[in-house]
């Protein structure tokens, strides 16, 4: 008889995790532990200096540290979007509005 490979899973240690369960498990050692540390680990090492918010996993605080505190884009009427947004007719009539309300 052959026997097929089988695919490694790792599991959550946490039995009321989602990722308990077999079917719901990550494929990789690194992925479960820093799943632990995210949702289950609460000390959160890394803070960001900027806006204090704290993350468990230093790959998402260094992720966090190129946007934080960056504003993408500025509308003529002074409002700041997280990031550029192609001007669209609803868009475009929200921002003259506020540019008359402020007039």
């Amino acid at each position: 008889a052959t026997t097929v490979p089988r695919k490694r899973v790792f599991v959550c240690p946490e039995p009321s995790c989602l990722h308990h369960d077999p079917a719901h498990a990550l494929g990789d050692l690194v992925g479960i532990k820093k799943h632990f540390r995210r949702k289950h680990g609460g000390r959160r090492q890394w803070v960001c200096a900027r806006c204090a918010k704290g993350y468990a996993v230093q790959s998402d605080y260094k992720a966090h540290l190129k946007t934080c505190g960056t504003r993408g884009h500025s509308c003529d009427c002074g409002r700041v979007f997280s990031r550029y947004v192609p001007p669209t007719p609803l868009l475009l009539r929200l921002c003259l509005m506020h540019l008359t309300r402020a007039s």
